[in-house]
């Protein structure tokens, strides 16, 4: 993004969406993580550690995890909507 990163996008929402950061960048993580960040993925990233990040943001999406209040409320049933 030319002008915009994507920590700065973060702090600009009131609601943070379930966020993986990717970047080459590793002086950013603790900042991710201050933000809520589900995880930080350093480039280049190895298939099996991008797929332990993504199983790891389905399961707090299944937990009913919201990212707002910091806490796990039970849905109805898993939404399982996540690439809508």
């Amino acid at each position: 993004m030319p002008h915009l990163t994507g920590i700065d996008l973060l702090r600009m929402l009131k609601k943070s969406p379930a966020t993986i950061l990717t970047t080459a960048y590793s002086e950013y993580a603790l900042e991710g993580y201050e933000l809520d960040v589900i995880d930080y993925l350093l480039k280049p990233i190895e298939f099996e550690r991008f797929f332990k990040a993504v199983s790891k943001a389905i399961e707090w999406l299944d937990r009913g995890y919201d990212l707002t209040t910091h806490s796990i409320t039970t849905p109805a049933e898993p939404q399982n909507n996540y690439f809508l």
